[in-house]
């Protein structure tokens, strides 16, 4: 639920996050995406899928933290902020992808992942699930 979540919020990096070149980084590794392609089988036929150990969200988030994005929140941060506030699987049925939709258009790529403004995350959260 959580990669889910944090990959919806990284929708504006989607069409930049893989580089046109194996020798080239991407710019995104501090961002799922970017954590997800760096794992991802070198052939991908099409609807491949692969396991994704749920540590990758918890190294994420440390790493989050050395950013210094004072007054903005990253996706997993985001995430993270969720779930030491609510019990996720108790949300009201919908609740979470309409807070994931509400924030969607206020998420802009600097060429590390994403971020919004921390003030309204806030706001979003406080109008969507409380």
């Amino acid at each position: 639920m959580g990669v889910d979540f944090v990959l919806s919020l990284e929708r504006p990096c989607l069409f930049h996050t893989r580089s046109l070149s194996d020798d080239e980084p991407s710019g995104h590794a501090m961002s799922m995406q970017g954590l997800l392609l760096a794992e991802a089988p070198q052939n991908l036929p099409d609807r491949t899928s692969w396991e994704i150990p749920a540590q990758q969200l918890d190294k994420l988030f440390e790493l989050s933290g050395s950013l210094g994005l004072e007054g903005f929140i990253t996706p997993v941060q985001a995430w993270n902020k969720i779930i030491s506030r609510y019990n996720v699987a108790q949300l009201p049925n919908g609740k979470l992808s309409m807070l994931k939709s509400a924030m969607i258009p206020h998420m802009k790529c600097v060429g590390f992942g994403a971020f919004m403004e921390d003030d309204e995350f806030e706001r979003l959260l406080d109008e969507t699930l409380q």
